[in-house]
């Protein structure tokens, strides 16, 4: 019930942001990259996740993964949610962006069993993360 529920939120946050977004790129293309690490070099974390970019497929994609993972796309928006199934606090969610392959912003990283990001979509690189701890 939780994965539906979770599911069905970046849908909706996904769906009304790549309808409401412009598509005016002003420089080259960006990339925007989602990280997942263990605070805990010594330690993987089970985690799922559901994401989409606005690409050319736009797909929401669920994924069942151990750290570290990363996956990245050209895309102006992103939204995902992630959940460390351990419980431990320990997951690390970080979002990057670049452009014509040079960083352009480090995106904030979020620690806890839940975290939460997406971007704007506008051009711009307005981001959130927020993380929610599950004990």
């Amino acid at each position: 019930m939780r994965k539906l529920v979770a599911i069905s939120i970046v849908a909706v946050v996904a769906s009304l942001a790549l309808i409401g977004s412009p598509s005016g790129r002003a420089q080259g293309q960006r990339t925007l990259t989602i990280k997942v690490t263990s605070a805990d070099p010594n330690r993987q974390i089970e985690f799922d996740a559901s994401y989409i970019f606005q690409s050319d497929n736009g797909e929401l994609r669920h994924v069942e993964r151990v750290t570290p993972f990363e996956v990245k796309a050209s895309s102006e928006f992103v939204a995902g949610i992630f959940r460390d199934k351990t419980n431990s606090g320990q997951m690390v969610v970080q979002l990057l962006s670049s452009r014509d392959g040079e960083t352009e912003a480090r995106g904030n990283a979020g620690r806890a069993d839940v975290v939460v990001l997406s971007t704007s979509g506008s051009g711009e690189f307005p981001y959130s993360v927020q993380g929610f701890s599950v004990k």
